[in-house]
């Protein structure tokens, strides 16, 4: 008995899509299709995979045992099939990295580089886009991924949410109060940084005085301060860890602008080998929005 990496991405794709007319949406099929394939990956296996909810879909014990195994499954197959379709690249490429797409995310993108790209000797350079954005123009960098304005041959890879985040049990919660006449602690990075400008133009449009109390070196740094309670800031989603807390939508103050992130690159690189990476992070970025 063998299993079919297509029934396996349907079957992911009905959880994911918390439906079957939703999973079809998501793949490009009808919604009998669907139930099709998920029939015949239950007859393949022996396995009922659902029970009867009343509502969205509800997974059977052997159906959460079978998603945990085609995780694994469709994740390595991914990782196989991008290397095999990715040409024999080789060389050395120096990329500049904004900080803030949050403490997990790198390392996971940098590992998985280096299993797609063997031959690639990777140089990293992370931090803040106005640190990087020179360091690029002058030639240092072959690739930047920052936000809008490094350059004109940028391609977006992500667009990102930008929310206000506070640590809960320090007493910040007042400050976001439509009766709240206290001024907002805020941390920011330093200027001329696009979330910082965010943040204080939403305070100045409600017409919420602030206070300045923390300027961080870098988006770890501020999460440090916000962990800490000394204050808000205004940060990507993809920035924000698990244990803090978001200001909702609906929120006069949660109504900030998306942020996109670009894809740069300097033109001694192949177009070979741009057009594989621009994908390579499309694809990986992509997947965490």
């Amino acid at each position: 008995m063998e299993l079919d990496i297509e029934l396996l991405k349907c079957f992911e794709a009905v959880v994911d899509q918390n439906g079957f007319t939703q999973a079809g949406n998501h793949l490009g099929l009808s919604q009998s299709a669907v139930s099709q394939r998920i029939q015949r990956l239950e007859e393949r296996t022996n396995k009922k995979l659902f029970s009867k909810a009343i509502r969205g879909i509800e997974l059977s014990p052997d159906g959460e045992i079978l998603l945990s195994f085609a995780r694994r499954i469709l994740a390595l197959h991914n990782e196989a099939v991008q290397w095999i379709q990715q040409p024999d690249m080789k060389g050395n490429l120096r990329v500049g990295f904004v900080d803030y797409f949050g403490p997990d995310l790198l390392p996971q993108i940098v590992r998985k580089f280096s299993k797609t790209y063997p031959n690639i000797h990777l140089e990293l350079h992370a931090g803040l886009g106005m640190h990087l954005t020179p360091i690029y123009e002058e030639g240092k960098l072959d690739i930047l991924l920052a936000g809008e304005g490094a350059g004109r041959n940028g391609e977006k890879v992500m667009s990102d949410a930008v929310v206000w985040v506070f640590k809960s049990g320090h007493g910040l919660e007042k400050y976001f109060s439509t009766d709240c006449t206290e001024a907002m602690p805020l941390v920011t990075l330093p200027q001329p940084c696009i979330f910082r400008a965010m943040a204080i133009a939403a305070l100045d449009t409600l017409g919420k005085p602030w206070d300045l109390v923390f300027t961080g070196t870098g988006v770890p740094s501020i999460l440090a301060a916000v962990h800490a309670g000394l204050g808000a800031t205004a940060l990507p989603l993809s920035a924000v860890t698990k244990d803090l807390t978001i200001l909702p939508e609906g929120h006069p103050l949660a109504t900030l602008p998306e942020f996109s992130t670009y894809l740069y690159h300097n033109q001694n690189i192949s177009s070979e080998l741009i057009s594989g990476i621009t994908q390579y992070f499309k694809d990986e970025l992509g997947e965490r929005q």
